[in-house]
């Protein structure tokens, strides 16, 4: 297991993180927003109605709507999507319901002047692109 590790000094970590509850067949995102010294900035829960294997690409999504809402520029977004990171990989191809929710939030990382995209695997944390640079991996990720 990674253990939380701050972000880069002047910068924000938003971690998302999608959950799923099988039995009601509903779906739903939480996200926490921390400063560079780790305080709580901002916190959200947020019911999903949306396809259930989407839900940790929804859950990036509300994270990256909800850290443009709070007003940061600088950030790094956390999350640990096995299947976001096999698809990184080329270790399987995205679904493309997961696809379309990754490209419709990718021009929404436009609206920050700086980050970063990372996935934590069970020994250490995976940059998957930094930007100001257009976040192009995203690209390469999505169909057409």
């Amino acid at each position: 297991m990674v253990a939380w590790k701050p972000p880069r000094l002047g910068h924000y970590k938003v971690n998302t993180d999608g959950a799923v509850f099988s039995n009601r067949k509903q779906a739903g995102a939480g996200v926490i927003i921390k400063d560079d010294v780790g305080d709580v900035v901002a916190a959200l829960s947020k019911k999903c109605n949306y396809p259930l294997g989407a839900v940790e690409a929804k859950a990036l999504e509300v994270g990256v709507c909800f850290a443009r809402d709070v007003g940061i520029k600088d950030v790094e977004f956390e999350t640990d999507s096995l299947e976001i990171y096999n698809a990184v990989h080329g270790l399987a191809s995205l679904p493309s319901f997961v696809a379309n929710v990754l490209a419709s939030s990718s021009f929404k990382f436009l609206h920050f002047n700086s980050g970063a995209f990372l996935i934590p695997n069970d020994k250490e944390m995976y940059l998957l692109m930094f930007w100001p640079s257009t976040p192009s991996l995203l690209r390469t990720l999505l169909p057409g």
